[in-house]
């Protein structure tokens, strides 16, 4: 009875719901105000029959307030839900990149044909680098030999992790991970096993020969090399080249003259069951999942942090010879084939992927659901994924612990381990602990093991058939691994009920009809008197219809408020109240007649507006006969049209409204701390940004603020979860003019107001660079102009001839550096955007549309600094420096600067392990501020994770072209899949060069007289 749910016989009301309580408080504030000149509150009195309409009106406002909040969030259309930014779902917020070895191991295991996956630090890179104190300089490990004398220090580049990958065991092909071949030899009276060492994928994968290279396999010839060994060459031909591997071939019994005739018989054989074709059609299984593995760790890798191996998962076999005690009734195929399962998935774990129900079913809250990479096949329990590690030991005791736990099972009366790595036996008759061979991980092989079950004593030898069998139920009763990716993995954002919050009815309507203001028209005779009496008492219950409509536009756009779109421009929200449903009186024949119009028809508030009446001049009618009608409903739609439904503000009635409720200064107060209310919901403040801004330009600085925050919170999923990622530098397809940087660039871009983090040209390049030519279908010559980023700026229009789309391009490179010159427009749409103008008043070229009048000025400042070749673009390069690190012993190594003393080795002593450079040009406006760049250097401070070193140059031009002349080049050669290692170490070399002889350039100081103050 606890939980036990009653009915209030009286339900308890808010105060703006309550019709008696707003009575009561109106009638005492109505006493505070005028009780010296009225007295009379009774129900009869007109002021508390308004009072009355008025507190019944407010009860509908406090009824709608009280909605939930998700049926005050709802958005009728779906695209412009979207379009507002208000939430973002739990994948996207709580996510973020792979930062650790768990979330790396989670990204590898989401790929299909990927059982499990382990990364492990590199501990001794190769080449060998060794640090000269006496010379205080990096040298190969051949280098250093020439100077024994010198103090010196190993050094060890860090930030390197070498991948082990297990493939899921294909159903027709078997195992992918070590594709050796077992082959039993069975003719006349010779009965032996050979195994074939194969290659594994490795070995093409490291040499970067794709699956698709791959054209055909052969054994060409075996040599014995002992009794027991062979070798055979496997000629490989690609599309380009031929070459032979060697094939290590191992047999159980020594060599006579017929086994090494068999030998070559089984292994050459190219025709039915071949083991070189098996062989061929599981490398082409293995190498595309690897490849995938490549570029998805490429694609998340962390800041400062990359891959040295991608190895294949090489196993030491485990094997158990054990005489068990089972009951008298149990079925001895079903237990030996439950002790193979259990002992199988101990040894080696799955890692399955849970639905999002199944999750917080088990217990986990969402923000713990939600830790780590998105995935597309579930999620994977963190738990789970742990105890999956490759055991390093297994422990007889605990084998033992797992068979009694099977059903059936009454003693375990004698167990061995064993375990081989291929041909190899590597332990015997372990009793109580099995060690891993270092570099091999465990896995359990039912073939070797030798498992008697007794029963009362005697043994019993089950039907190995009948064992498979069950094994196979058992493996069918297993949940998949993975999951479909076509789910979607997230929780939906609640949606409501559009109950047309915004709706208004007016309050004229709840008046009596004696009043003559409801839309059934004026009571009796119609005279001139009444008339006007109506007219009055309209206008002024008019302002409150005002107040309560915009009442209820405000509680409708609370969506708005609360979002960082940039379409958002008003925090205050108004209602025109144009479509009041209002009756039309007129007369005929000295006869009243009163009709209800609907929304396109003219309601009677045209004659309470004095802009309209100004149009028009219904004064000269103060009835209208039927004649008439269609020419006020013309007059009056098409007023509507202009004032705030095709050309928002046109009219002098919206434009006062707009001007009344809110001015631009009060927007950009309210709309800056809406944003920054935002952004505290994600722990996020841009304090000291606002007050540098307002330092720099305090004209500027509010609507810029505005257009800076919503592009921040706009992309603040990833600039949250990448924030710790590196660019894909594998990525041949963005290299230059594309936002593959890195996560912290992106960060560091948004929070300091630069328009675009894409990878770009920083210096300008002569006007006639940007401006491409061209000729469109219809025979006009047109041309663009372009930005770094190789995005159209502007258009001009059609010209038609070549010469005179020359002249246009001469106007406009004259025109283009006037400010005078430049226009501003805005769309249809709620866009803006620019045209440039000749001195005769014709279009030269029109810009692209922007979402925000400040995103339009900005755009002018970087046109108008274009033309005038000033070069005022933003931005910043960042270089890792464990990308230069030498990948062989003949690449040019980085300066360090250490004293002579190895011991205490004060200085930098390894250039390489976790340290970045920002190269940022020097001249642009902001940047070239002493105020701004110290901002500017305390922010990548900050920003830049705590254990990155960042160094910061402010470039001069020439450093900036020298260096993005190579960097550009460094970064394709380094992408591509077939690198040419000579060119590669050369464009190194000259790219450390550059780096290290950029000196930040600052602005020209001024000494001032202690009395006069200023800035530097």
């Amino acid at each position: 009875m606890k939980n036990q749910t009653t009915i209030l016989k009286e339900n308890k009301l808010l105060k703006s719901q309550d019709y008696t309580v707003l009575i009561k408080e109106g009638r005492e504030f109505i006493e505070k105000l005028s009780s010296d000149s009225w007295t009379d509150y009774n129900v009869h009195d007109p002021g508390i029959t308004i009072l009355e309409a008025l507190c019944y009106a407010i009860t509908e406002l406090g009824y709608k307030t009280a909605y939930d909040i998700n049926d005050l969030l709802v958005e009728k259309d779906e695209d412009t839900y979207k379009n507002l930014y208000q939430f973002f779902t739990a994948r996207q917020i709580l996510t973020n990149k792979p930062v650790n070895f768990n979330d790396f191991r989670k990204i590898l295991i989401d790929i299909e044909g990927i059982r499990n996956a382990w990364l492990s630090i590199v501990e001794n890179p190769k080449p060998d680098i060794w640090l000269n104190c006496t010379k205080s300089a990096l040298m190969h490990k051949e280098e250093m030999a020439l100077y024994p004398d010198d103090n010196r220090k190993e050094i060890k580049i860090r930030g390197l992790y070498d991948v082990l990958l297990e493939l899921e065991e294909d159903e027709l092909l078997g195992d992918l991970n070590e594709l050796f071949s077992e082959k039993r030899i069975q003719k006349g009276n010779e009965d032996f096993t050979i195994l074939v060492d194969f290659p594994t994928w490795k070995y093409f994968f490291d040499k970067k020969i794709c699956a698709d290279d791959i054209l055909k396999m052969k054994i060409t010839g075996i040599t014995e090399i002992t009794r027991k060994q062979y070798v055979a060459k496997l000629q490989v031909t690609l599309k380009l080249s031929t070459f032979v591997v060697p094939v290590n071939v191992h047999s159980s019994k020594k060599s006579t003259a017929a086994r090494t005739l068999l030998i070559k018989q089984v292994v050459m054989n190219m025709g039915a069951g071949s083991i070189v074709k098996a062989y061929v059609e599981k490398l082409k299984k293995a190498l595309p999942i690897v490849e995938e593995a490549y570029k998805v760790l490429h694609a998340y890798r962390n800041l400062c942090e990359d891959y040295d191996n991608f190895n294949n998962l090489e196993v030491e076999r485990v094997a158990i010879c054990a005489d068990i005690e089972v009951s008298p009734g149990a079925d001895n195929e079903e237990v030996l084939a439950n002790i193979y399962y259990q002992v199988e998935r101990f040894i080696a774990p799955h890692v399955n992927f849970y639905m999002l129900d199944e999750m917080a079913g088990n217990g986990y809250r969402t923000e713990e659901i939600f830790e780590g990479p998105g995935l597309t096949h579930g999620f994977i329990d963190t738990t789970e994924l742990k105890a999956s590690e490759p055991k390093t030991e297994i422990l007889v005791s605990d084998i033992i612990q797992i068979i009694m736990d099977v059903e059936g099972v009454l003693a375990v009366k004698s167990i061995q381990l064993a375990s081989r790595y291929k041909h190899q036996v590597l332990n015997d008759k372990v009793e109580w602990c099995l060690k891993i061979k270092d570099g091999l991980v465990p896995r359990f092989e039912r073939e070797k093991s030798k498992i008697i079950l007794f029963k009362e004593g005697l043994p019993y030898f089950p039907v190995q058939n009948e064992v498979e069998e069950f094994l196979e139920e058992l493996y069918a009763l297993e949940r998949k691994q993975m999951l479909s990716k076509d789910e979607l993995y997230d929780y939906s954002i609640p949606k409501g009920t559009d109950f047309s919050v915004e709706n208004y009815y007016t309050i004229q309507n709840d008046f009596p009809l004696t009043y003559g203001i409801s839309f059934k028209g004026i009571p009796g005779l119609i005279t001139d008197k009444r008339i006007a009496q109506s007219k009055q008492l309209k206008a002024y219950i008019l302002f409150f219809d005002q107040l309560l409509a915009n009442y209820l536009a405000q509680l409708a756009n609370v969506k708005a408020l609360y979002s960082f779109s940039t379409k958002v421009d008003k925090t205050y929200f108004y209602k025109v109240l144009y479509n009041l449903p209002e009756g039309f009186e007129f007369s005929v024949d000295n006869k009243a007649h009163s009709v209800l119009f609907s929304d396109e028809q003219l309601p009677l508030i045209y004659h309470l507006l004095k802009d309209f009446t100004n149009r028009v001049d219904p004064a000269s009618h103060p009835t209208i006969d039927l004649d008439n009608y269609e020419t006020f409903k013309t007059e009056w739609i098409n007023y509507k049209k202009l004032s705030g439904f095709e050309t928002p503000g046109d009219t002098h009635f919206v434009k006062n409204l707009d001007g009344i409720v809110e001015d631009i200064d009060t927007f950009h107060d309210r709309r800056n701390r809406f944003l920054d209310h935002i952004a505290a919901r994600f722990a996020e403040q841009f304090s000291d940004y606002v007050l540098l801004m307002y330092h720099l330009d305090k004209k500027k600085a509010p609507g810029e603020l505005i257009d800076d925050k919503t592009a921040f919170l706009q992309d603040y999923p990833v600039i949250s979860s990448e924030r710790g990622k590196a660019f894909n530098y594998k990525d041949e397809s963005a290299i230059w003019n594309t936002d593959n940087v890195a996560g912290l660039k992106k960060r560091i871009t948004r929070l300091l107001g630069i328009d675009s983090y894409n990878r770009k040209h920083l210096y300008c390049k002569p006007v006639n660079s940007y401006i491409k030519k061209y000729k469109d279908i219809a025979g006009e010559f047109r041309f663009t102009v372009r930005d770094n980023e190789e995005n159209i700026i502007l258009r001009s229009e059609g010209y038609t001839t070549a010469q005179m789309r020359n002249k246009g391009i001469q106007s406009l490179k004259l025109n283009g550096k006037d400010p005078d010159q430049y226009f501003r427009k805005a769309s249809v749409d709620s866009r803006f955007y620019f045209n440039i103008k000749a001195a005769n008043g014709e279009i030269i070229a029109t810009s692209i549309l922007y979402q925000t009048q400040t995103a339009r000025e900005r755009a002018i400042d970087r046109s108008l600094s274009l033309f005038k070749g000033e070069c005022n673009v933003e931005g910043f390069h960042l270089v890792e420096h464990l990308l230069l690190r030498p990948l062989d012993a003949g690449y040019h190594l980085m300066e360090v600067c250490v004293d002579g003393d190895c011991d205490s080795c004060y200085g930098e002593t390894d250039p390489y392990s976790f340290r970045i450079t920002l190269i940022v040009p020097y001249w642009p406006k902001r940047f070239d501020n002493m105020a701004f760049r110290r901002f500017f250097e305390k922010t990548v401070r900050l920003e830049t994770p705590a254990h990155i070193h960042p160094k910061i140059c402010w470039a001069d031009k020439d450093d900036i072209i020298k260096f993005e002349k190579i960097y550009r080049v460094w970064l394709s050669e380094k992408a591509k899949k077939h690198p040419d290692p000579i060119l590669r170490s050369k464009l190194t070399k000259e790219l450390i060069e550059i780096m290290k002889d950029i000196r930040s350039v600052y602005p020209v100081a001024t000494l001032h007289d202690c009395f006069e103050g200023g800035d530097e």
